[in-house]
């Protein structure tokens, strides 16, 4: 569940308005003042410091996002689908590097890339492919081992039910 409140004035170092965002479950063991144990609930909050951007404190982290000039922003921050975007490509890549560390496989020579493929239609994406490269170097017996690990992708996992996706190899 998720339930968003008025952001309290005083309570955090933001200088305009905000929102408080509290997500139903706490999946990593970061200590911090984000995380409510006994609740097992974790506070995302935003605020607006001005024009089009919008930052997100998470973890401990500031993440800051703008609009393009062309959406009425400065440009001076990803917008926040290319955040969710990247999420997704990310958590990918996390999960093929504890692959290949766990396995004691060199990562050179190895690329990650996404591919969002949209609807003429609605411009919704309708298909995400992670195109992953793998050097000749790889050992064969453990391509089919690192694609089951990037469909572990915990992003990809909380939006199943959204859009496909698919990994290739080349």
């Amino acid at each position: 569940s998720i339930c968003v409140r008025p952001f309290e004035p005083g309570a955090g170092r933001f200088v305009s308005g905000g929102l408080r965002i509290i997500c139903g479950s706490a999946e990593h063991e970061r200590q911090d003042r984000f995380i409510d144990r006994k609740m097992n609930m974790q506070t995302v909050v935003v605020s607006f410091p001005e024009g089009k951007q919008v930052d997100v404190e998470i973890g401990g982290f500031t993440i800051r996002t703008d609009q393009s000039e062309k959406n009425g922003g400065q440009g001076s921050a990803p917008e926040p689908f290319d955040l969710f975007l990247s999420s997704l490509v990310s958590c990918a890549g996390i999960y093929a590097l504890n692959f290949c560390q766990a396995r004691k496989i060199s990562t050179e020579g190895i690329g990650l890339e996404m591919h969002c493929q949209r609807d003429d239609k609605s411009k919704m994406i309708r298909l995400i492919t992670f195109q992953l490269t793998l050097p000749a170097t790889f050992p064969e017996k453990y391509r089919t081992g690192i694609t089951r690990a990037m469909e572990l992708c915990t992003v990809k996992r909380h939006m199943q039910s959204a859009p496909e996706f698919a990994i290739e190899i080349s």
